[in-house]
């Protein structure tokens, strides 16, 4: 068994509220978001594939955006999904 990801579950990903947006790097463009329970989440997106990668947690965003380009991201089931 993996180290589990600390996040929130996909029932609250609608409570999330945008904060910081970050587009001025070629490669990527980063989307912050928290929620008043104290998560947030990162999507990276790489710009040249559009796809998307996510790092979540708890505590504030403003503590871990200046590090959002060295945060461990994964695929959307494997940080969101079933921990059963």
């Amino acid at each position: 068994m993996t180290d589990k990801i600390i996040r929130p579950s996909v029932a609250t990903l609608p409570e999330y509220a945008l904060c910081e947006v970050d587009d001025v790097d070629s490669t990527y463009t980063y989307i912050g978001k928290e929620n008043k329970d104290g998560y947030w989440l990162i999507q990276r997106i790489t710009n040249s594939t559009n796809s998307i990668v996510y790092a979540a947690g708890v505590g504030s965003l403003s503590s871990v955006w200046s590090t959002r380009s060295t945060q461990t991201y994964s695929q959307f089931n494997q940080v969101f999904g079933d921990d059963s």
